[in-house]
């Protein structure tokens, strides 16, 4: 029984994983929470978990205990750090964790089609289409016929897939940036072009 006890102090090793969840599509970053992960203890009561605005947890903004080892929390407006470590059936507490920081910039969008290079039929309406992002609220797609974006159509869209309609015979080059939910505009992904 002593050995258990012991073991339930301590948090094991790898600390965790930081995931965004929202609903389908944020309207705002009230709808984004930030979910806060850590490998489960065998034998321990739960978890106490802080969230400060600075490495040494002068300012703690959060303090909470927990059964389960996750977390959710509303995406912070800046970075933060978080710890946490395990309570025993005694209320006793184990060391804490080391400090992870949170902190989330604007993505830059993950394109999935067309394929750089691709081949598509100019009969046919051309979209182009991303890997979803929970902090994601619009994707900007500029779209031209020059691979310096030179004259450039520009799309917009709340959805992953971005129809660009019909475009003329050639060669077109397309990139994109996110919007996230806070309306922060991020970094254009690398030029991709289809013939």
């Amino acid at each position: 029984m002593r050995a258990r006890r012991a073991a339930a102090l301590t948090l094991l090793g790898l600390l965790a994983s930081v995931s965004v969840s929202a609903q389908p599509a944020p309207k705002s970053e009230k709808a984004a929470r930030v979910v806060l992960r850590w490998r489960a203890v065998d034998g321990v009561h739960g978890y106490e978990l802080q969230i400060a605005t600075d490495e040494r947890f002068a300012s703690v903004v959060a303090q909470e205990r927990v059964k389960e080892p996750v977390f959710r929390w509303p995406l912070p407006s800046a970075p933060h750090w978080w710890r946490v470590r395990s309570i025993d059936a005694d209320e006793r507490p184990g060391a804490w964790s080391p400090a992870q920081q949170v902190s989330f910039d604007v993505p830059t969008p993950a394109p999935l089609t067309p394929a750089d290079g691709a081949r598509v039929s100019c009969a046919d309406a051309v979209s182009v289409a991303f890997a979803t992002d929970p902090l994601v609220r619009e994707w900007v797609v500029e779209v031209s016929d020059a691979a310096d974006f030179k004259a450039a159509v520009v799309t917009r869209s709340e959805a992953p897939q971005v129809a660009l309609g019909s475009l003329p015979p050639g060669t077109h080059w397309w990139r994109a940036t996110a919007v996230d939910v806070r309306g922060r505009t991020g970094p254009s992904s690398a030029p991709r072009r289809f013939v």
